[in-house]
């Protein structure tokens, strides 16, 4: 008598085939649907976060009478002693097919004699520069945060970058956020071309939020 074959559980090796051949199936037709899904969240979590940053850049504007551009905010908050080039989040730095202020460990184009890469968080949660927080005359604006209650990577481990000089008086550049996306190249001009009259249109996939 022929005997048919099954395995301990008690299926047969014709059913277990099967069972394989459906689960390699839905593998196959699913596994694009979950990852663009989580690529949709990332893309979505990255804008929320840029304009999260932008409001909170804008607060501090609005209680220090000026941006976040010093690294010592004890004096007289001239811009003529801006220094700080760029801000940056936690996280690796994006990659940039040519080195500019986005990326480069040497910053230019500031005010003061020394340019420098600044830390959002020092700007924006610790007051590291030392801005003002109690009014006295000549010194009416005042340092109240922190403005965030904490700053993370983008949702690809990168930094967060901020071409905060772009905000002078001087500068006819827009001033954005910006994340390198999900190929974690920076492909926005840090002087973007068009002046400020234009809607900015980011390279790539970055993903920016405009605050000036």
């Amino acid at each position: 008598m022929q005997r048919v074959l099954r395995s301990e559980g008690g299926f047969t090796l014709i059913e277990l085939v099967v069972v394989l051949a459906v689960i390699a199936l839905l593998a196959a037709t699913l596994t694009p649907l979950v990852t663009r899904y989580i690529q949709d969240a990332r893309i979505q979590r990255a804008q929320n976060e840029v304009q999260v940053i932008g409001a909170a850049i804008q607060k501090f504007e609005q209680d220090l009478g000026r941006f976040p551009f010093f690294s010592n905010g004890a004096g007289t908050l001239r811009e003529a002693d801006q220094d700080v080039v760029v801000l940056q989040g936690p996280g690796d730095m994006p990659t940039e097919d040519t080195a500019s202020n986005w990326t480069s460990s040497t910053v230019t184009g500031c005010k003061a004699t020394t340019c420098v890469r600044g830390e959002l968080a020092e700007q924006l949660i610790k007051n590291t520069p030392a801005y003002p927080t109690t009014r006295s005359e000549g010194k009416p604006f005042v340092w109240k945060g922190p403005f965030l209650d904490k700053l993370q990577t983008d949702p690809w481990g990168n930094k967060y970058l901020i071409n905060i000089q772009n905000v002078r008086s001087d500068k006819s550049f827009a001033a954005i956020i910006l994340s390198a996306g999900a190929n974690g190249k920076v492909e926005t001009a840090f002087e973007p071309t068009g002046g400020l009259t234009i809607n900015l249109t980011p390279g790539g996939d970055d993903i920016v939020y405009r605050i000036r």
